[in-house]
């Protein structure tokens, strides 16, 4: 399978106000053309995570666009989505892949430890972060794209850059070493 170049992070549905709000914001990005998306939320309970899962599967088919969840999310939720998406203690937790390979498995990396790791248990691609300083995590120490690029060329994955970027960087990305790039901000139209 051939992945997009963009993978959109999705903020907080919280930080949107409602739920409703969160799901217009949404199809205004998968309008722009986003076709790989994670529903990311540390903030909604399961049921709440799955409710929400269940409207974002059906506007991510309406826009042809992937849908992965957070690894927390409800194991009857993951059976209807394309996959996955490891936070990197998660990741680190796991002993094989957690999904047949039907379906997409993707990990939170920072480490070559947590790169290795997801190659070994047969991630389909992974995000490595923080590249540049980003408000989500201020305290988070960059790679930097020399550093970036030291870590991603030890790995067959696809990875994407992630943190403090642009859509714009996406060229300079590339020539270190990164499949694409990955955001919130960067992609998001609230």
């Amino acid at each position: 399978m051939l992945l997009p170049k963009r993978y959109l992070i999705t903020p907080d549905p919280y930080d949107a106000g409602h739920p409703a709000l969160f799901l217009e914001q949404l199809k205004r990005t998968l309008d722009s053309g986003i076709e790989l998306v994670q529903l990311r939320s540390k903030k909604l309970n399961s049921i709440h995570y799955m409710h929400l899962a269940e409207k974002a599967m059906a506007l991510c088919e309406q826009h042809h666009a992937l849908l992965l969840l957070n690894a927390h999310a409800p194991l009857s939720a993951q059976r209807n989505v394309d996959g996955l998406h490891l936070d990197s203690q998660s990741l680190m937790a796991c002993d094989e892949r957690p999904l047949p390979t039907a379906k997409l498995v993707a990990a939170s990396c920072h480490t070559m430890a947590e790169l290795e790791k997801a190659q070994s248990i047969g991630a389909d691609f992974v995000t490595l972060s923080p590249v540049l300083r980003t408000a989500s995590h201020p305290d988070a120490e960059p790679l930097g794209w020399d550093r970036f690029l030291a870590l991603a060329s030890r790995t067959t994955l696809p990875v994407y850059a992630l943190g403090g970027l642009s859509t714009d960087t996406l060229p300079h990305a590339e020539r270190h070493g990164a499949y694409g790039i990955a955001g919130i901000r960067c992609f998001w139209k609230p």
